[in-house]
């Protein structure tokens, strides 16, 4: 090989590996997002599900409270014609008291709206572990919905808006 060939073809190595070098930069740096966790479905393996620096997942259980019984709703209907799943719509009032039902409880394959109302302050709901949240000025009424696919216990509480000096929590208890 004479030297001006051996030249060209380190230079053409050279260029190669800078081109792999930035596709593979460009390809890390363009991934699509992970989808959104949806409320109630959501496992520590999961993108977007909220985990402790041990990797249990945060505000998450399996376990279920022994006796456990649907939480009466403010509203109930089914969820659609012959359908077997129940539309839940449930009222919490958030107040530097905490959370008033601090816990609902609500079936497997149940379609829930729950309508939150500050009602002393700006408070917000949060589920960690799904992603869920909602911000709640004083006096207004907002409303979060999910599908209950997940048996469990999942934990609620506020984020950024809590009261001086408090943390509120609660829990959202999916049985069968």
């Amino acid at each position: 090989m004479t030297m001006e060939k051996r030249e060209l073809y380190i230079i053409g190595t050279a260029c190669i590996i800078v081109v792999a070098a930035v596709v593979a930069f460009i390809a890390s740096q363009t991934k699509a997002p992970a989808p959104a966790p949806q409320p109630g479905s959501g496992t520590a393996e999961e993108p977007g599900a909220a985990v402790s620096p041990s990797g249990a997942p945060t505000g998450y259980s399996a376990s279920i409270p022994i006796g456990a019984m649907v939480t009466a709703a403010a509203a109930e209907a089914p969820a659609a014609p012959n359908a077997s799943e129940t539309f839940r719509a449930y009222n919490i009032s958030i107040s530097k008291d905490g959370y008033s039902p601090s816990s609902v409880t609500v079936k497997k394959g149940d379609v829930v709206q729950l309508r939150l109302t500050a009602l002393d302050g700006t408070y917000d709901f949060a589920v960690p572990y799904t992603g869920l949240y909602q911000s709640i000025r004083q006096g207004e009424t907002k409303q979060v919905g999910f599908g209950a696919t997940m048996m469990g216990s999942f934990e609620f509480g506020c984020r950024d808006r809590c009261p001086v000096g408090g943390v509120l929590k609660g829990q959202i208890v999916v049985i069968p």
